[in-house]
């Protein structure tokens, strides 16, 4: 597989947290009209964005609600939403990782599918892979958890953690899915991916425990892809992480994840990825709108006000201003805390949504 080589990042931050409590709002931003347009750009891009991926999702759960059926073609319905992708959401890829940091939160499985799809395409051409591989990975990434409509109700939808006769019955979607591909004029490389989209170097995984040798490059991508997608956006789980502090923990798992894939997936989406809520050094509430790919630490937010006004979001570049990030900051922690930062949260809704 061709690829790009990059420089590894500094590893990521933390969130805040009980011993780390967010700070006071210290000062208004200032808004030249400049900043005001750039602002405008920036949401109507969003909203373009948010259409486009919207539409992706009806039709992925129109595929998947009849996959089985006869007479369908699932192989030619999901090469036209990978089309439609790349053809729609991804001519602004701060906007799609945006939407894949909020999205994830709807209620349907289906957002996953194309937050991974997604995800797949950014850090493809971020390799800069040939073009068959990004399809091939998008593919996969649609199909993926399409098994997953065999499990029980109770054991996809439940909230908390999975008992260990649960957990046994949720690996069986991997088996279940290539069951439900096995049939399809697919690339063998999509149903390897599926079938390994749960392994991890050190043999840790399932359904079979294979070990790095045995995991193909493109799985190994898959993996960190699906893990982090899962880390931030598991709907059910009731304990989602930052997209900062889920690319940490990948960071760290060394043992679990491959270095290189890692390093490339972390210059695609930054340490702190378009959507992240963060803490600056000054003690404001931003957030992350794009990716600085020459400091990767030290992106472009937007401030929020003391009372979270909608019109008065100053974007500002990190990098220019010379204004470093503290930590990345779960809206549930900012509901804890006082009117000033339930306002800021006000201001995060109204530029991500």
């Amino acid at each position: 597989i061709k690829e790009k080589s990059d420089v590894v990042p500094k590893e990521p931050g933390t969130a805040a947290t009980k011993e780390n409590p967010i700070k006071t709002i210290v000062e208004e931003p200032i808004v030249t009209e400049e900043n005001r347009q750039r602002e405008k750009d920036v949401k109507k891009r969003l909203e373009h964005c948010k259409q486009a991926y919207n539409e992706k999702v009806k039709k992925l759960k129109n595929i998947l609600s009849n996959f089985a059926r006869p007479g369908t073609n699932p192989v030619a319905q999901t090469e036209e939403v990978v089309a439609g992708i790349a053809d729609d959401v991804l001519k602004d890829s701060n906007s799609a990782v945006h939407l894949v940091n909020l999205k994830g939160k709807e209620e349907s499985s289906y957002y996953h599918s194309i937050n991974v799809t997604v995800l797949c395409m950014l850090v493809a051409r971020t390799m800069q892979l040939e073009q068959k591989y990004s399809d091939i990975l998008s593919q996969a990434a649609l199909l993926h958890d399409v098994g997953k409509a065999r499990l029980p109700g109770k054991v996809v939808r439940k909230k908390g953690k999975l008992s260990d006769a649960e957990y046994n019955l949720h690996k069986m979607h991997v088996q279940y899915s290539l069951e439900a591909v096995a049939k399809l004029e697919l690339d063998p490389l999509v149903k390897l991916i599926i079938a390994q989209h749960h392994e991890y170097l050190d043999g840790s995984g399932f359904p079979k425990g294979i070990k790095a040798e045995k995991i193909h490059p493109l799985s190994r991508l898959f993996t960190i892809i699906n893990d982090y997608d899962n880390l931030c956006n598991n709907m059910f789980s009731g304990d989602n992480m930052t997209p900062c502090d889920a690319i940490a923990k990948i960071y760290r798992q060394e043992n679990r994840f491959d270095k290189k894939m890692v390093r490339h997936f972390i210059n695609t989406l930054g340490v702190y990825p378009p959507g992240t809520l963060v803490e600056l050094e000054t003690g404001q509430i931003a957030s992350v709108v794009a990716v600085n790919p020459e400091a990767l630490l030290l992106p472009e937010v937007a401030l929020l006000d003391k009372k979270g006004n909608k019109d008065h979001m100053a974007l500002v570049n990190l990098k220019d201003a010379g204004i470093k990030i503290v930590r990345s900051i779960n809206i549930s922690e900012l509901k804890k805390h006082d009117t000033q930062h339930n306002h800021a949260e006000q201001g995060v809704n109204y530029y991500a949504s």
